[in-house]
């Protein structure tokens, strides 16, 4: 499983002919006031690894050209990045004509690790670790009991468990999370977890000594359909699970918005007149489509199944024309068990949405399962550790 952490920027990666070199230019990275040498040495470092990843194929000059840096700091920030194992030197670019081939550039995606946790899940706590790229290179669980709030030792026991398996250095640890996160790695609310404004990221890094992120589940699901999948650069993923809840990718970029609670439909009013929702409101999005709502009506009048599910696939297309008219994406992404969440109700969402918009000026939406399966969590939040400690 490899994409670019850009894919409207990807490019052909090749040992021959032309330089492959993304058809984007970088801007230099000059000092600023309040930047020290050192920042500047990391950000000129990150740029020639944007380059690079995941599989590209440059010179020193064409790093140069493509940073905007002079030759000099160009072939000096590569040096640093050869010496510390993240690329190397592997094979020369074939020319026609007089001059010496150049020596070209390429990612080790082998020479960092990362560990991923999924604590979204109801009775089990879920890890992997991935090289650079995506690809799994160890896997372990931890059961967990539902309903009780989630201590902080299981996830350190998943992730020592995970740090024996690691055959590289540890870039760092990402922890998927429900509910809304800040910035800084505190889960500000999380019914299903018990969890309200602990800081896991402090608390993690200060037991196992590494860098740590926390993200949303759903963002992080988000990233991973956007980067190993076939997600658009403008996107928008659905996670119908214990809840329901939504992470959108605009201009490469996951939206959080300002109180982080951006994807949090679960609990938007859609029927006034609706059932309870454990909320204390009154026919929230939940109650309606999530997986627990839909199981308890399948097996109430599993005749009605059809009916059952095309008018929860329609309640959640009419919740999100709304959002997709205001910014124009054109990608759903519907993740969820597929013996509920199956073509009947897929069809539902789809005729639901566009039926409410203009396809003049919004064209055919698309709507359709992922295709990254049940670890899409896991390797969005690799993405996410990936994106936030190297490039």
């Amino acid at each position: 499983m490899v994409g670019g952490i850009r894919k409207g920027l990807k490019m052909e990666s090749t040992r021959s002919g032309g330089m492959g070199a993304p058809d984007w230019h970088m801007e230099a990275r000059s000092p600023v006031k309040g930047v020290g040498p050192e920042d500047v040495r990391r950000r000129n470092r990150n740029s020639v690894l944007r380059l690079l990843y995941p599989d590209h194929w440059l010179s020193r000059a064409d790093v140069a050209k493509l940073t905007g840096l002079s030759k000099s700091s160009a072939s000096g920030v590569v040096t640093s990045l050869i010496d510390d194992g993240l690329i190397h030197e592997e094979g020369r670019r074939i020319i026609s004509g007089p001059g010496k081939p150049a020596v070209l550039l390429h990612l080790d995606p082998n020479a960092r690790q990362i560990i991923a946790i999924d604590v979204s899940r109801p009775t089990e706590l879920i890890g992997v670790v991935t090289n650079l790229v995506g690809e799994i290179q160890a896997r372990a669980q931890l059961l967990v009991n539902d309903g009780e709030q989630l201590d902080i030792d299981p996830i350190i026991e998943l992730i020592e468990e995970l740090r024996d398996e690691l055959n590289a250095p540890l870039l760092g640890v990402g922890v998927a999370s429900p509910g809304t996160v800040d910035r800084s790695g505190t889960v500000l609310k999380a019914s299903n977890l018990g969890w309200e404004n602990v800081p896991i990221a402090a608390r993690l890094e200060e037991r196992i000594g590494v860098g740590v992120r926390v993200d949303n589940n759903a963002n992080a699901a988000a990233l991973g359909e956007y980067q190993y999948g076939v997600g658009r650069e403008d996107m928008m993923f659905v996670q119908i699970a214990q809840g329901v809840g939504a992470g959108m990718v605009l201009n490469d970029q996951v939206v959080v918005g300002t109180l982080f609670s951006a994807g949090e439909i679960g609990h938007v009013v859609v029927d006034s007149n609706g059932v309870i929702c454990r909320c204390g409101k009154r026919g929230c999005l939940e109650t309606m489509t999530s997986l627990p709502s839909l199981r308890k009506r399948l097996n109430a009048e599993p005749s009605e199944r059809d009916r059952i599910l095309t008018q929860a696939g329609g309640v959640l297309g009419q919740t999100l024309s709304m959002p997709i008219a205001m910014t124009g994406i054109d990608d759903i992404v519907i993740s969820g068990d597929s013996e509920v969440i199956d073509d009947v109700y897929l069809a539902a969402v789809s005729y639901a949405v566009n039926s409410r918009i203009d396809e003049e000026f919004f064209g055919k939406i698309t709507v359709r399962r992922t295709q990254l399966g049940s670890d899409i969590v896991l390797l969005g939040e690799s993405v996410a550790v990936l994106r936030s400690m190297l490039l």
